[in-house]
């Protein structure tokens, strides 16, 4: 009796959790080489932005697939006292990122790239959406 009920538990838990993380999953934002655009909901850590598709994904510690970016560092401060949390457009370019770098200079800013995605956004402008 006690295993079938254990049993039952264990397999509700794992459906309501295994729905949320696919549906994570399946709205990862991806960005292209030439895209100039971004839109997605911003969280502010490590002196860099993460974007994510979705906005239950900001509340979440180390959530992923996000990806990492970084505005002027004046700007920056700005944003991150400003929209964390928030739907954002972020104007900007893609840069590639290497598996070998441990961070990426932008003007005054640094990328570490927590998201550990391909590319990274060096951000000209964001504002709430």
């Amino acid at each position: 009796m006690k295993t079938v009920a254990l049993s039952l538990i264990a397999g509700a838990v794992l459906t309501a959790v295994t729905p949320a993380f696919a549906f994570a999953a399946a709205e990862e934002p991806h960005p292209q080489a030439n895209d100039t655009t971004f839109t997605g909901y911003v969280r502010f850590s490590h002196g860099e932005f993460q974007l994510y598709a979705n906005r239950n994904q900001v509340d979440l510690p180390f959530s992923r697939p996000c990806v990492s970016g970084v505005l002027p560092r004046a700007l920056q401060q700005q944003a991150a006292s400003d929209l964390g949390g928030a739907k954002v457009q972020i104007t900007g370019a893609t840069r590639a990122w290497s598996k070998d770098q441990s961070s990426l200079r932008y003007g005054d800013s640094v990328i570490r790239n927590d998201c550990g995605g391909d590319l990274v956004i060096e951000a000209t402008s964001m504002r709430p959406i």
